[in-house]
């Protein structure tokens, strides 16, 4: 029965730690506020531009892999924005990402965020502390968290199977 037992707990240690650490490392571990973000952001306000620029940020390459060193450039864009009486302030400018390859594309957006004119900023209702300018998730981000969701469900299935086997040999080995 000890042995049973054992087995129990691990198993439910892993069907609680598998899902949610897959998911956490599919995200670079900012696991809940792109769900949360993403799943609650069509409540809009507007808001005002304090700054608004890009820079370039450099990623050093994988001694393992040989992958070279790029930049990628970030969008530094600050805004504020009143919801029932309080003001918050928000730095994000997309739910998926303030980095992209091109310097035209970080440049172009910075642009169009002008110190002092006003935006529509999109925040989450139950965390208005959460808020974005542009609330959409492109494809790409969508597809790596499916698969990561995916793999996490996958394991789940096996750790669930490995319980149940390791349940019923153990309860044969009582019968014995």
């Amino acid at each position: 029965m000890k042995m049973c037992l054992g087995n129990t707990v691990v198993c439910l240690l892993v069907l609680l730690f598998v899902p949610g650490g897959m998911v956490y490392l599919g995200t670079n571990g900012e696991a809940i506020y792109p769900w949360i973000t993403n799943q609650v952001t069509s409540t809009a306000t507007v808001g005002k531009i304090v700054s608004s620029d890009y820079g370039a940020v450099s990623h050093e390459g994988g001694a393992l892999l040989s992958v070279p060193m790029r930049n990628t450039y970030r969008i530094k864009i600050r805004y504020t924005y009143l919801l029932n009486k309080k003001q918050y302030t928000g730095t994000r400018y997309s739910a998926e990402s303030d980095e992209f390859a091109s310097l035209e594309k970080a440049e172009s957006i910075a642009r169009s965020y002008s110190p002092g004119t006003d935006a529509k900023v999109w925040y989450n209702p139950h965390f208005p502390d959460f808020a974005v300018l542009h609330p959409h998730v492109g494809v790409r981000r969508l597809v790596i968290h499916l698969v990561w969701l995916g793999i996490a469900f996958g394991l789940s299935f096996l750790a669930v199977r490995y319980c149940i086997n390791v349940h019923k040999e153990g309860q044969n080995g009582n019968k014995q």
